[in-house]
């Protein structure tokens, strides 16, 4: 790494002492170096080498790379490579429109390692700011959907960013033709995990209701963060067919999918659903008792706001089998400005709905 941080400082470096550098670069990037918001050296380094003489080479092998390496592995890589592809035009706001129309420009050429840096550039420019949303760009990202497991990766993850409800300004919404090309990518069990995952981030936002037997097709996949976004997917697309699939992920090994299958159903609030998370409520088990209370809340944001744990709206919940103290109170009236009162009352009132335990009202024994 001390060779990286030096090679951007050393603009007379020979080609192959460069390869040689970028080379050891590849082989220590790992998940946290290209997650979105990484402080790390590998990260930091990265960024200064995208500021030099050398970041067109840089960026070559680190797209190389990301060809290498397996469906889980690449994506540490394709979000550095992303970042590095971005940072330009973030340090020149005003060179944001011309970033933009390069980009477009790469996808639409025949070569998959330019069109996988300007995809992986487009879902860091959305991160972290919207993009403009311009059609051509989104129709050269599903085009994209038909090339290699690397392509296709790369061009998931942008239109899942460039969908994501937190581009509030920019935001893409797929049309119904556009959707159907989604699923269809889906239903190719063939296709790659990731890029998968992140198709299911835009069907699920969507509510594409032909998207849930392709999507169900999925939901024994061996990668967790596609089990949980396929997961996530259907219980916003809802309906009757996915309930039964979604109690039995209750039982999935890993904690975040249960976690995840549990806020998935009580988003689709159906009589089944409801009724399978109260009789959790009482496992033997605390984490799929606090999953079940989870989805149970997820009715209403004031609900799982103030059955969560850090009165967030998000895991980790309360346990069921704990009583609710009076600094909750004191605490959630703070965190949403209401009286002590008002929130000993809604606590009433969900102790009395969900069977819970309040430490100011002992259960008669």
């Amino acid at each position: 790494m001390l060779g990286a941080l030096c090679l951007a400082d050393e603009p007379n470096a020979s080609m192959d002492a460069v390869d040689e550098v970028i080379g050891i670069f590849m082989g220590v990037v790992n998940d946290e170096d290209g997650s979105s918001f990484a402080g790390t050296v590998v990260h930091a380094a990265a960024i200064d080498l995208s500021m030099t003489q050398w970041a067109s080479r840089f960026r070559d092998g680190l797209a190389r790379e990301f060809f290498r390496r397996d469906s889980l592995s690449r994506t540490s890589v394709g979000g550095l490579l992303g970042a590095v592809v971005w940072w330009p035009a973030f340090h020149d706001p005003t060179s944001m429109s011309g970033w933009l129309s390069q980009q477009i420009e790469r996808l639409q050429s025949g070569d998959e390692l330019e069109a996988v840096e300007a995809a992986l550039g487009i879902q860091a420019a959305n991160l972290f700011q919207a993009t403009t949303v311009i059609p051509v760009c989104i129709d050269a990202l599903i085009d994209r959907l038909s090339g290699s497991a690397a392509m296709t990766h790369a061009a998931a993850w942008a239109l899942g960013r460039m969908n994501s409800p937190l581009n509030r300004d920019g935001r893409w919404r797929a049309s119904a033709e556009q959707t159907r090309r989604m699923v269809a990518f889906i239903a190719n069990r063939t296709a790659d995990p990731e890029a998968v995952r992140f198709a299911s981030w835009v069907v699920g936002v969507e509510k594409a209701a032909e998207a849930r037997e392709p999507l169900l097709a999925w939901l024994g996949a061996d990668s967790l963060e596609l089990r949980i976004a396929v997961v996530e997917a259907l219980g916003k697309i809802g309906g009757e067919s996915v309930v039964q699939p979604l109690i039995l992920r209750l039982e999935d090994l890993d904690a975040e999918v249960q976690i995840a299958a549990a806020e998935a159903l009580g988003k689709i609030g159906n009589q089944a659903a409801v009724m399978t998370l109260m009789r959790r409520l009482k496992d033997p088990e605390e984490r799929v008792r606090c999953a079940a209370l989870g989805g149970l809340a997820q009715r209403s944001q004031q609900d799982a706001i103030l059955l969560s744990l850090n009165l967030d709206g998000f895991a980790p919940f309360l346990d069921p089998h704990l009583p609710i103290t009076e600094g909750s109170i004191s605490d959630a009236a703070h965190h949403l400005q209401l009286t002590q009162e008002a929130i000993r009352a809604l606590y009433e009132a969900l102790a009395a709905e969900f069977h819970l335990q309040l430490a100011w009202r002992p259960r008669a024994t």
